[in-house]
């Protein structure tokens, strides 16, 4: 895919955004992208709604993609219903509870230790993505980006 669209590097977002989703038994990817206003949707796949899709996002720890790039960590969150989970990404509440998100996983994307962005797959039933998958979507390429 890389080589057909050496200028074009979309198709080889989707292709990605695709392959997390499929890999790891996820009802969406969404791929996101660090620029001077925040981060930036620049691919996605699957069927569940995203807010504001054009619009850029505060790099904040209150949002999964962000606390995933600011910590340059994955974020697991096993139920994002729970107690725990709302206290934690409070700026999430809102667009869950109306897209019925359950589970999710964010991994960072780096450069040379830097984050330029984060791959981020939602289900939504309650299911914990397992160690095979999250060591999976840790694997997907960055240099595109």
């Amino acid at each position: 895919m890389i080589a057909s669209s050496p200028t074009d590097i979309q198709p080889v977002l989707d292709v990605v955004a695709e392959s997390a989703a499929r890999l790891c038994e996820a009802a969406d990817a969404n791929i996101y992208r660090i620029d001077s206003a925040g981060y930036r949707l620049v691919a996605a796949y699957g069927s569940m709604p995203i807010p504001d899709r054009d619009k850029p996002r505060p790099l904040i720890r209150g949002l999964p993609p962000g606390r995933a790039m600011i910590d340059r960590a994955v974020v697991h969150v096993h139920d994002m219903m729970s107690p725990e989970a709302q206290a934690e990404f409070p700026e999430s509440r809102t667009f869950t509870q109306t897209a019925g998100l359950r589970t999710f996983l964010v991994a960072p994307l780096l450069r040379e230790g830097v984050a330029i962005g984060a791959i981020f797959i939602r289900r939504v039933e309650v299911c914990p993505f397992t160690d095979k998958q999250i060591a999976l979507l840790k694997l997907l390429p960055t240099r595109p980006l």
